[in-house]
């Protein structure tokens, strides 16, 4: 997984294209060890890749988190705050709803 996910985040401009092609590999797994840093953080002056293309942070980071927790996530809070502040429409999206319930029962 760590692969898929460090391979996403140097796609630049084509991160949406790329992850349309890769997400059928992805599955949920449970670990607070994904890189996921690049996508709440500027690097090099670039934008952070949820702010970019928030949509598509925002169906990785459902497609990629289990159903249920059993340990409070690292960078999920963090990515969800970016996607709610760039693009506040996707709050009421199904994928942010279940993501953010995680979030606060964990």
């Amino acid at each position: 997984m760590r692969v898929w996910i460090g391979l996403l985040d140097d796609t630049g401009d084509s991160f949406p294209a790329v992850y349309d092609a890769l997400k059928k590999f992805l599955v949920p797994v449970e670990t607070n060890d994904h890189p996921f840093y690049r996508f709440t953080r500027e690097i090099n002056e670039e934008q952070p890749i949820a702010a970019l293309f928030p949509e598509a942070t925002l169906d990785l980071m459902n497609r990629t988190t289990p159903q249920v927790l059993t340990r409070p996530p690292y960078e999920l809070p963090k990515v969800l705050a970016l996607i709610a502040e760039t693009e506040p429409d996707l709050t009421s999206d199904p994928r942010y709803l279940r993501l953010i319930d995680l979030v606060e029962r964990s």
